[in-house]
């Protein structure tokens, strides 16, 4: 073969390669299309969860709420067979309160906003003892800011129910806590039922989450 000759195959594999690479065919181009998609998908993905599964920007506290409160409801009811007789969402202080927390760091999410009413509760009370046969209403722990299960799950289920979330009595022996109704929130949040369960005395559980020992209850 001339030298001509090879020079003229020299320059047609060139020319090959050159081909290839306008052709988008290097390795090169797929390892940069790989990585622009993943940056996307992790760019998107966590936006997509947080409209899934917003989290109040904050919760408030009770003088953010009701700055001062005298106790004028005293609550003379020992009727502890009836949790229901408890619920009076309608109440103006109550109803106030509610839409309050729900509005202070959420937008109109209602997994937000039911999010904010259970912190709400479990940041802001302090566990106490209290004679057994006294349920406190959602007024009395506004202005004592402590009390036992009962209150706690009181005051809870009247806050839920007042901004429109449907909201139950849980009982378990010797205690008493809080399910809600809510099928739009993920489902990691659900129980076999479909109800998420919230235990406000619980200061370690996160929302939908009740201490291990009322699992089987």
């Amino acid at each position: 073969m001339s030298k001509d000759n090879l020079r003229k195959g020299h320059f047609k594999e060139h020319e090959i390669i050159d081909d290839d690479l306008k052709s988008g065919k290097s390795p090169l181009w797929y390892i940069i299309a790989f990585f622009i998609i993943s940056v996307m998908i992790i760019a998107i993905f966590p936006i997509y969860s947080i409209r899934l599964d917003p989290h109040p920007k904050k919760i408030p506290t009770i003088d953010d709420i009701v700055p001062s409160l005298k106790i004028t409801d005293i609550n003379m009811t020992f009727n502890r067979g009836n949790f229901n007789q408890f619920l009076k969402p309608n109440d103006p202080l109550t109803k106030q309160s509610a839409t309050k927390i729900a509005t202070f760091g959420c937008g109109n999410n209602k997994i937000c906003q039911a999010k904010s009413e259970f912190y709400f509760v479990r940041d802001n009370f302090i566990y106490v003892s209290e004679y057994d046969e006294y349920v406190q209403s959602p007024q009395e722990m506004l202005a004592t800011r402590g009390g036992d299960c009962d209150d706690h799950a009181v005051l809870l289920a009247n806050l839920m129910r007042s901004i429109g979330i449907y909201a139950e009595f849980v009982h378990v022996p010797r205690h008493v806590y809080v399910k809600i109704y809510l099928p739009e929130a993920p489902k990691k949040y659900l129980n076999e039922e479909g109800w998420i369960e919230l235990d406000p005395t619980c200061k370690h559980c996160e929302f939908g989450e009740i201490p291990r020992k009322y699992w089987d209850n």
